[in-house]
């Protein structure tokens, strides 16, 4: 019989002490500092949400930008081999140039030769 009488008491300040609780909550919310608290709370949620929303932007950009670092590193990497195998075409271009450049200045003799012959062949014809 003594627990009864406990928990009927117990439960009985829960049901009084809600009840108060209750009845503060709706004078609180109709008195300016209620107010106050009521918009401080709404607040807290708005910036939350705003937060949420950022760190949202902020990982999408994040990943954007690991991305695009990626594949600028890549085309970096890239260019620097082509760059490498245009030095190489350069090189060997320049070779064969200096080898034309030779044959050129044969040819130009050896028709400066013929020139010479066929002049000298017209003279002696005449």
């Amino acid at each position: 019989m003594p627990m009864l009488k406990t928990v009927a008491v117990a439960s009985s300040a829960v049901v009084l002490a809600s009840a108060e609780s209750s009845s503060t909550m709706t004078n609180s919310k109709s008195s300016p500092v209620g107010k106050v608290i009521e918009l401080i709370d709404e607040l807290k949620v708005k910036v939350q949400k705003d937060l949420s929303a950022e760190e949202k932007a902020m990982a999408s950009y994040t990943e954007f930008c690991d991305d695009e670092q990626t594949q600028k590193g890549f085309a970096i990497k890239t260019a620097g081999s082509e760059i490498e195998g245009f030095k190489a075409v350069i090189e060997e271009t320049s070779g064969a140039i200096t080898q034309l450049a030779g044959e050129i200045d044969a040819a130009g003799s050896a028709a400066a030769a013929k020139n010479s012959e066929l002049s000298s062949a017209t003279k002696i014809r005449e």
